[in-house]
């Protein structure tokens, strides 16, 4: 995967839109498509900007933010960010792509970058995410965790992933995990 090669600096870093269309040039003609003009590659290849979220993700970043900051750390592109965000009303306070450093998550510096854009330390942020695998190199620079179950993530063929057990936290959405946060910050823990 092209993402893991970058972050390990096995590759040159490349913006996400371009590899995807590195990609999908490579598969359009397996599945018959390779006929397509310029204009329907460039609205195939920003499919990932017309991404539907979560139904919970609204309802649940809403609460989170009565209480807190919140912000997309994505490798996804800026402008990428910002078409899912009007798209889905996502009410994050900014957002934060991978692409500022020239690099892509699970590089560290990349975690360690985000933090001190927002003037923060490390322990003071908390990155919540379905993918253990992000959450594990957040944890790895000092972030605080909270995992969100997506047990249809990977497709319906593929397995769930498991609850990594060093989150901090854990909940089923994202209204679930606003209310575990809500609580705590009452009772003075966060």
């Amino acid at each position: 995967m092209a993402l893991l090669k970058i972050a390990a600096g096995e590759m040159d870093y490349a913006p996400t839109e371009e590899l995807h269309r590195r990609k999908l040039l490579a598969l359009l003609p397996e599945y018959g498509l390779g006929q397509l003009d310029e204009e329907q590659f460039e609205h195939f290849n920003r499919a990932w900007n017309r991404i539907t979220a979560w139904p919970d993700a609204a309802p649940g970043l809403t609460a989170m933010k009565q209480d807190f900051m919140i912000m997309t750390l994505s490798n996804g592109e800026y402008r990428t960010m910002l078409d899912i965000a009007k798209l889905n009303a996502l009410p994050w306070d900014g957002i934060i792509s991978a692409d500022f450093f020239n690099s892509v998550k699970p590089d560290p510096a990349v975690y360690r970058g985000a933090a001190e854009m927002l003037a923060m330390e490390p322990g003071e942020v908390m990155m919540v995410a379905c993918h253990a695998a992000d959450l594990e190199a957040a944890k790895g620079v000092g972030f605080r965790t909270a995992y969100v179950r997506r047990p249809l993530e990977f497709g319906p063929d593929f397995p769930a992933e498991s609850t990594p057990d060093f989150a901090d936290y854990a909940a089923d959405d994202f209204v679930e995990l606003a209310k575990q946060l809500a609580a705590d910050k009452q009772a003075g823990a966060i």
